[in-house]
């Protein structure tokens, strides 16, 4: 299988840029037989659907509002909806309402989110000390999920 892995964030906003990092380790990783990586830096909702709309399994990796501090979360993008979700994204259009378009569309996505808490959200090119801690583990849980 050929998954989708999607790493999403701004850049400009500290730990929101989470799965982008994720993303370039990923790029240093043997993984080309087994995932095409995409970074969507401050994806528009257009963006996220498009690339969504293509089909397959998609690990999208996020940071979260909320969570357990220090533990790298997975389940499945089938819990992520609009109304009573647990997810808590940090972006002010989220993936749950591109996630309801599509389903209204009949267009169901299948895969992963995979994430952990953030903590610094505010103007700046770095991670936070805590979440640059948290690269290795989340690389570690894509890792387990694709072999």
């Amino acid at each position: 299988m050929l998954y989708k892995i999607v790493g999403i964030g701004n850049p400009l906003m500290g730990d929101d840029a989470f799965g982008l990092f994720v993303i370039e380790e990923l790029k240093k990783l043997s993984l080309q037989d087994r995932a095409i990586l995409i970074s969507l830096p401050t994806p528009s909702p257009w963006d996220i659907y498009e690339v969504l709309a293509g089909g397959g399994f998609f690990i999208i990796v996020d940071v979260f509002e909320n969570g357990e501090e220090g533990v790298v979360e997975s389940f499945p993008i089938s819990e992520i909806a609009s109304k009573n979700s647990k997810f808590k994204t940090v972006h002010d259009i989220n993936i749950n309402q591109v996630l309801d378009l599509l389903r209204l569309k009949d267009i169901n996505i299948e895969g992963l989110v995979v994430g952990t808490k953030g903590y610094n959200f505010s103007i700046s090119l770095e991670l936070s000390e805590k979440l640059k801690k948290m690269i290795t583990p989340c690389l570690s849980k894509i890792e387990s999920l694709i072999n």
